[in-house]
């Protein structure tokens, strides 16, 4: 999944926890729950990916693949941060943390192959395999947008921005 699918999940687990607050469970227990369920969702959101368009390499020539990326992944992105970040960073960043280990240290920083990702492709593998392999395939994005539509107008709604 992109980048504004794991924030947005990341956002609405700790809202979610929030409202363990009001059973008394102090505020910190919250913040390590949320965290924890953050970096967990990254490993369904990823294997549930295979369901969405998501090339294994970029596809500088294709103006699809740079029109969906400039205008949705990275509009959307940093979209999401200007709104959200200042109040739900840990969260935004626990849900993207196996993708920064993996893409944007390892790979091009330490010049090694991803850890993360390898594991939950084996995940997806044994409990996931039932999923179709629909990655290449445009229209699926439809699927991924419009789930990061849902909880972003739910975000409205309930949250207020």
């Amino acid at each position: 999944m992109q980048s504004t699918t794991h924030f947005l999940v990341g956002i609405w687990i700790f809202r979610a926890c929030s409202l363990l607050e009001t059973m008394g469970v102090p505020f910190w227990i919250i913040i390590i729950l949320s965290t924890i369920l953050a970096i967990l969702s990254h490993v369904l959101l990823d294997c549930l990916a295979k369901m969405t368009y998501h090339m294994p390499e970029p596809q500088y020539h294709d103006v699809f693949w740079v029109s969906y990326h400039v205008v949705f992944v990275y509009g959307g992105t940093l979209a999401l941060l200007i709104l959200y970040f200042s109040n739900y960073w840990w969260v935004m960043l626990a849900a993207i943390l196996p993708d920064i280990i993996d893409w944007y240290i390892r790979r091009p920083l330490l010049k090694k192959g991803p850890i993360i990702h390898p594991q939950i492709d084996k995940l997806r593998n044994r409990w996931f395999s039932w999923i179709p392999d629909l990655t290449a395939k445009k229209w699926t994005v439809v699927l991924e947008i419009g789930l990061d539509v849902i909880l972003f107008v739910l975000l409205i709604v309930f949250v207020q921005i």
